[in-house]
């Protein structure tokens, strides 16, 4: 049975989507009023539900669906606004990326709010229920902190050699090579122990330093990254670790401080980011020393912000422009291509060597619209798929998206109640999968569902081998 409130919540999305469509109705009017109750409305809707969610049920932040309305929320509710509310230098900034006007905002909601209703339809229908189960659980009743801690302790020593040694040395252009889906994988291992280090917190001698040094640690390597998805990804592991405590008050707590460096870590990236690439054109030439030498010096002797860059974390998170410029591409009869690199990825490359290479797809994209490759952002999943096939291709997309999320927090409910806590890596790859909605779908949808699938059938195996033993 569904939850009362989640019907309501779908019904919710049904009205914003109205409210977008009538907006877009009227593309040649100019008036913003619409559109900017469009936008406040979605924002109030995702954002009561989530609090609703997370207060009725924490274990909710394992499942991927929760994730999906968070960052959606962020990039096509919070995003948008700063057309209306920020700063004129900050929008002529944006603009120098690719010129948007009312019409063009307005087309993006439409095809945004489209790509939510559906998904939650396909959510509710298929794996709704989930949120109505009534149990309520502590992970400490589904695994010992011993056993935490010997999890977290085995991803560390896996993880942290190949991240310091290998994919950040290629990330950073010390090694000429390209970093492979399961090096890139086994690099979060370090940010994800802090999931396990939280549960046995306390419970030995060094347990509240070690997590704490592990946190820092891959604060700053976020940081080094120049990148928000590994900087945010220690908090997303502590916020996931409290809520499997049941610790409501901690994962509030959390998400405030998440939000608040967030907002004060971006204009420090952000203008590392443009030394560097003033400095070579590309984002990965600078060594380890190369960018602590850069950061410590913006940090600590940059200029005065700017109003641009006083409010770059809210640039960073509207895709407008570049949603822009994939829809005009496909109304002017110039769709592209990248959705047939999306079913290459489903082959693995160990069964298909001499796979075509997917990542350029992002530097092809902002070549013909900026006329640079330096940058490799993607418009998202909805205009991705409409740049594609037009509508019916958000459509198409929506259902299978949703579809993949039902299945992957589904399959996280039950991970949960049966105490297959080994299992929680393939979970985060479909939290993973809801969070980068922003990203590339051969990247960050394809690619990942194979890895999931890998990676259960490896732990399906290692855990038979050790039972049978």
């Amino acid at each position: 049975m569904i939850h009362n409130k989640t019907l309501y919540f779908f019904v919710a999305t049904i009205v914003t989507f109205i409210i977008a469509a009538w907006d877009y109705s009227m593309v040649s009017s100019k008036n913003s009023a619409l559109t900017m109750i469009f936008l406040f409305s979605q924002l109030l809707v995702v954002s009561a539900y989530l609090l609703f969610a997370i207060k009725s049920k924490p274990e909710v932040v394992v499942y991927p669906i929760f994730w999906f309305y968070v960052v959606y929320t962020l990039y096509y509710s919070v995003g948008p606004l700063i057309y209306f509310t920020g700063h004129v230098a900050s929008l002529e900034a944006m603009n120098a990326y690719h010129a948007v006007n009312t019409a063009s905002i307005k087309q993006t909601n439409l095809i945004n709010s489209l790509f939510i209703m559906i998904t939650t339809f396909v959510f509710l229908f298929f794996s709704g229920a989930i949120l109505s189960n009534n149990n309520s659980f502590s992970l400490k009743d589904l695994i010992s902190q011993e056993n935490s801690t010997r999890y977290a302790v085995i991803m560390l020593v896996v993880g942290l050699p190949v991240k310091i040694f290998l994919y950040l040395p290629i990330m950073f252009g010390m090694i000429d090579a390209d970093a492979s889906k399961v090096v890139h994988f086994v690099s979060m291992f370090p940010s994800l122990s802090i999931i396990f280090l939280t549960i046995s917190f306390g419970s030995f001698k060094y347990s509240r330093l070690l997590t704490f040094s592990v946190f820092v640690l891959e604060f700053l390597l976020g940081v080094l990254s120049l990148s928000k998805f590994l900087v945010l990804l220690p908090f997303i592991s502590l916020i996931i670790g409290l809520a499997f405590c049941n610790k409501f008050k901690g994962i509030f707590f959390s998400a405030i401080v998440a939000i608040l460096v967030y907002i004060s870590i971006v204009p420090v990236v952000t203008q590392s980011r443009n030394f560097i690439l003033n400095m070579s054109g590309n984002i990965s030439d600078a060594n380890y020393a190369q960018r602590v030498a850069i950061i410590g010096s913006v940090a600590i002797y940059g200029k005065e912000s700017s109003d641009i860059e006083k409010i770059g974390w809210w640039t960073r998170l509207s895709y407008v422009n570049a949603q822009a410029f994939a829809l005009e591409q496909y109304d002017k009869n110039l769709p592209g291509e990248s959705l047939k690199y999306a079913a290459l990825s489903f082959i693995p490359r160990v069964l298909w060597p001499d796979k075509p290479e997917i990542s350029f797809l992002g530097r092809y994209f902002n070549t013909i619209a900026t006329g640079s490759d330096s940058s490799a952002s993607a418009p998202g999943f909805a205009a991705e798929s409409y740049w594609n096939f037009g509508y019916s291709g958000v459509l198409i997309l929506a259902f299978i998206f949703g579809l993949s999320i039902s299945l992957f927090s589904l399959y996280s409910s039950i991970v949960i109640y049966s105490g297959g806590i080994v299992y929680l890596l393939v979970i985060f790859i479909g939290i993973n999968i809801a969070i980068r909605v922003d990203g590339w779908i051969a990247m960050s949808y394809s690619a990942p569902l194979v890895m999931a699938l890998l990676v259960h059938i490896f732990i399906k195996i290692i855990t038979s081998i050790r039972f049978k033993t």
